[in-house]
């Protein structure tokens, strides 16, 4: 009998040692995820303020552009006679580009501490 109560008493601390580990796990989450979102969310502000304006990079003689607008519009320039308009937000502290007239968006990788801009393994400099 006194086996079966200790079993009872024990099987109770644990249940209730759970839910107060389960109960704090939660809230530290929930407080983490709110922390990151503003975290996110002012990161994409400075990238966004760090995208904005001409990135350049030299390949076969001809220097290749990405221009940004504050406004988010923007241009790309691949040849004197390839050059497309586009628009562009930051999702994910990124910056996504949508050629103008075209379904598909693309992803860029922006490093602002060092000014560069990643397009295709193409490093483009500020």
């Amino acid at each position: 009998m006194k086996t079966k109560k200790t079993l009872l008493i024990a099987s109770t601390l644990c249940f209730v040692i759970f839910i107060f580990v389960t109960n704090g796990c939660k809230q530290k989450n929930n407080s983490n995820n709110a922390g990151s979102s503003n975290t996110a969310s002012s990161i994409s502000a400075v990238n966004k303020d760090c995208l904005v304006g001409l990135w350049s990079v030299t390949e076969s003689n001809f220097t290749k552009t990405f221009n940004f607008n504050s406004d988010k519009t923007g241009i790309e320039v691949q040849s004197a006679s390839d050059k497309r308009d586009f628009t562009w937000q930051m999702k994910d502290g990124l910056p996504i580009v949508k050629y103008n007239g075209e379904p598909t968006e693309w992803k860029l990788v922006l490093d602002c501490d060092k000014k560069e801009l990643t397009v295709f393994g193409l490093v483009y400099k500020k």
